[in-house]
């Protein structure tokens, strides 16, 4: 692909935004993309092309709402803020779709889930979805240096580049903390808690690996694929994902008298309303409103003469 002006300086001019690097990598390969497809530098199109590009998205290459809204959030940054241009399309794209609601296992589910787990990389990696409520991304790219407070009463995980770049402390329980430690051990890898297994090492002949020598973590993908064989094997069906644990773990925090409040920042949430959809969820909560009701309604026709 020919190096167009406007590509390299969208580049440029989304480091200079700070936005995490998979936020900066995506948006510059759906510009890629678009001007791959249109066999034409961006600079040079029309608004009638970029509705034709995102039409082709939806309609053929089948586009769920929320990549439209990646793939138009890109194209935002390229035509406003690179090229000077505001057009219509790039807001008519940009639509929510229905709201729905997260989607979290009872405690019973969950021991089913875990139990269909063979790897201990498996097991450790989901076991700090549910824990401490993080993103599979999150979880991949732990270090060793992001355990925080080792050695006292308190641990928590330092999560750097989170979504929208954004950094948070997050509560480490102790059985998790000891559990991390073990595992951990069992690879002493330098820098990363969760390094790939998909690497040979050279010296030592094809099949032979060093996990401590790792170049890189583990993948989202593998993470991924491995709750796609837990959940078969538990008989699940497909809308259970790595995310489903953070969402259980909202779920049984609120239940448990976690804060509202609190419950968001360990989750990193921008505002308070995220995390509320969970309290959908709660049995919980939803028990101790109708007994406070119960109880001033009782009240209520007490005093009413």
């Amino acid at each position: 692909m020919p190096a167009y002006a406007c590509l390299i300086r969208l580049d440029e001019d989304l480091a200079l935004t700070g936005r995490a690097k998979s936020t900066i990598e995506e948006y510059i390969r759906y510009a890629r993309r678009l001007a791959s497809w249109s066999g034409r530098d961006p600079a040079e199109l029309a608004e009638d092309d970029v509705r034709a590009f995102l039409l082709h998205l939806k309609r053929d290459a089948k586009y769920k709402p929320n990549s439209l809204r990646l793939v138009t959030a890109a194209l935002r940054f390229l035509f406003r803020r690179v090229l000077g241009r505001d057009w219509p399309v790039l807001e008519l794209a940009s639509a929510p779709d229905a709201h729905r609601l997260p989607v979290a296992l009872t405690r019973e589910q969950l021991a089913k889930l875990f139990a269909c787990i063979r790897q201990e990389y498996v097991r450790m990696s989901f076991e700090l979805m549910y824990g401490c409520g993080l993103r599979v991304g999150e979880v991949v790219k732990l270090e060793v240096r992001d355990i925080r407070g080792k050695g006292q009463p308190s641990q928590h995980l330092h999560i750097r580049e989170a979504k929208g770049g954004t950094e948070r402390l997050v509560p480490l329980p102790p059985t998790l903390y000891a559990r991390l430690r073990r595992f951990w051990a069992a690879h002493r890898h330098p820098v990363f808690l969760f390094p790939s297994k998909g690497w040979t090492h050279k010296e030592r002949g094809k099949g032979s690996k060093d996990l401590s020598l790792a170049s890189t973590h583990i993948s989202v993908s593998a993470l991924q694929h491995a709750m796609g064989l837990v959940r078969r094997e538990a008989g699940f069906p497909e809308g259970i994902t790595c995310h489903t644990l953070r969402h259980s773990y909202a779920t049984h925090s609120l239940e448990a008298g976690v804060n509202l409040r609190q419950l968001s920042a360990y989750l990193g949430h921008s505002s308070l309303e995220i995390t509320a959809r969970y309290l959908h969820l709660t049995q919980v909560s939803e028990a101790t409103a109708l007994k406070a009701i119960e109880g001033f309604t009782k009240e209520l026709i007490k005093l009413t003469p």
